[in-house]
């Protein structure tokens, strides 16, 4: 089996095991505990926006300090794998591979706090936890990007394919791609 060919089925296989285990139960690090207080994370709320929105703010967003995120991209005709991760201060990493840049392919950074106070506000979008409670299906459509995003102690996998039935996820990704070499 090719290297490559071998590599693809690793992604895939990795992308179908990390939403297995993606976290979407009551206490997921979204909306309230179980005591009935609000988390520290973002919360759905009546209120939101349809999901044809594309405000990149929704009504009733409450922006919490940012947590440390991870998301890796992989898939694509080429089969790429790389990874960004944005500590709390917004000061961020981007690499090839599994977490850990090779030598000479990263890149830092640090996000300007209007950058970083615009993703935390992404961040609070309400869609976002319905979106977590219904994952997609992955690996339906060819030759897409896949993502698997932590936040904090959530995570979730975003398709490609699926981005118009994830708005607030989708603007997640597509702010980021926009402010670091995601």
């Amino acid at each position: 089996m090719s290297a490559r060919l071998h590599l693809a089925i690793v992604g895939v296989l990795s992308v179908i095991a990390l939403s297995a285990c993606a976290t979407t139960g009551p206490n997921d690090g979204l909306g309230a505990s179980p005591s009935g207080s609000a988390s520290a994370s973002p919360s759905a709320g009546a209120g939101s926006p349809s999901s044809g929105s594309n405000s990149p703010t929704p009504p009733n967003a409450s922006p919490q300090p940012l947590q440390p995120i991870f998301v890796q991209k992989t898939g694509g005709i080429a089969g790429i794998r790389v990874f960004l991760s944005i500590a709390a201060d917004g000061s961020w990493q981007f690499g090839e591979g599994e977490g850990q840049a090779k030598s000479g392919q990263q890149q830092t950074g640090k996000l300007s706090a209007s950058q970083k106070h615009e993703l935390e506000l992404r961040l609070a979008d309400p869609r976002i936890h319905t979106e977590q409670l219904h994952p997609v299906k992955v690996g339906v459509c060819a030759d897409t990007f896949m993502y698997m995003i932590a936040v904090g102690n959530s995570k979730w996998v975003l398709d490609d394919c699926y981005k118009a039935t994830n708005p607030g996820t989708y603007g997640v990704i597509s702010f980021l791609s926009q402010v670091t070499p995601l």
